[in-house]
């Protein structure tokens, strides 16, 4: 099967849904399938053109024609996208989100009639799917939406109603890691933030939590692993409650070494705010740690509460210090709670039945045309 997989962004070594779009597709064509990636072009770094594990990779600068206004480079950059359509051939789209893009999708349609379907790693806003808008414009002519949790699922058919019966739920998921999990430290224990420092993680919070903490248990560290605009925040607040000598800000961490990172911490703390899924959650369990995470979105999918972890109301400084707290005091309670996380990630959120789902999905999509 030829499949044209279409992206705001693909760039495997950024992680999140990057590191989901690359699993996918690198096991679909270890199967046989043919893959053609179109995408935005957001790095200088890279070429027009490259190739990911043999599959033909173009991006265009999407983002910048549009803010610019730039009808004639909006035009030219349909003339070849729509010729790469008519040559490739392709039997399915796939596009692996929706946002302003998408008008280049299906500006281009004709070029190469075809099925497709839509992936929904986000929440959308219900202003953003009114009739007239370009996201909900993807929704309705999808074949069928696949959403990356049931809270997405559920929040997307509450905007439009109409897609119920062309719409379903595969979970996020990852490749099992190569490495070992190691026995939980609580001699130094080692409390981790995981993610892109942006204001709706709320790692404002856990470091709010964390000046709690240190009041009973003053050999614990707090890492904050990733980068983004409230990183001065965060260092000032940090600074501020006096915790600089015991918080290690690392920056970005490459996808590859994510799991070492979370073999070296005792709890992982997630305080979002938003979370359509929550893969750090999910690896976090791979890794057999015990997480203590927000009662929001996707997470409460991926974290089963008292049996792999521990779920905090959103915005509850103290109770996500009551929680880590609680685990430091109870290594044997917190140890279990990695291990039970450990087996339901495999079970529950297991990477071959999420590859099956999505070639079972394509095969059913081609079959109807």
């Amino acid at each position: 099967m030829k499949i044209l997989f279409w992206s705001d962004f693909f760039w495997p070594y950024i992680g999140g849904s990057e590191v989901f779009a690359t699993n996918l597709l690198s096991e679909l064509l270890r199967r046989g399938h043919e893959f053609l990636v179109i995408a935005t072009h957001v790095d200088p770094r890279l070429p027009d053109r490259y190739d990911f594990m043999n599959i033909p990779v173009h991006l265009f600068p999407f983002r910048e024609a549009i803010e610019h206004h730039d009808i004639d480079r909006i035009t030219a950059i349909c003339e070849q996208i729509s010729r790469l359509k008519r040559e490739y051939g392709q039997d399915l789209i796939h596009l692996n989100s929706t946002g302003p893009i998408d008008i280049f999708h299906h500006l281009t349609e004709n070029a190469k009639p075809s099925p497709y379907i839509l992936t929904l790693q986000q929440h959308l806003p219900p202003d953003t799917l009114t009739p007239r808008t370009l996201p909900c414009r993807t929704l309705r002519k999808s074949d069928w939406i696949v959403c990356c949790s049931d809270y997405i699922l559920r929040k997307t058919i509450e905007s439009v109603p109409e897609i119920s019966s062309r719409s379903s739920t595969i979970p996020n998921s990852i490749k099992e890691f190569d490495l070992i999990p190691q026995p939980l430290s609580f001699e130094t224990p080692v409390l981790l933030c995981l993610g892109r420092l942006l204001d709706f993680k709320g790692f404002h919070l856990a470091v709010s939590a964390f000046s709690s903490i240190v009041t009973q248990f003053p050999k614990t560290r707090l890492v904050i692993a990733g980068d983004g605009p409230t990183r001065p925040e965060l260092e000032q607040q940090v600074s501020a409650l006096g915790l600089r000598g015991m918080t290690d800000f690392l920056g970005w961490v490459s996808p590859e070494n994510t799991a070492a990172l979370i073999n070296k911490s005792t709890i992982v703390i997630m305080p979002s705010r938003i979370e359509p899924f929550g893969l750090v959650a999910l690896e976090t369990a791979l890794m057999a740690r015990p997480i203590v995470a927000a009662n929001v979105g996707g997470l409460k999918e991926v974290v089963s509460h008292g049996e792999t972890g521990l779920l905090v109301e959103p915005e509850d400084v103290s109770g996500f210090a009551e929680a880590v707290i609680t685990l430091l005091k109870n290594p044997v309670l917190a140890a279990s709670m990695g291990e039970a996380a450990r087996r339901r990630a495999k079970e529950v959120f297991s990477f071959e039945r999420h590859v099956d789902a999505y070639e079972h999905l394509y095969h059913t999509i081609c079959r109807k045309h």
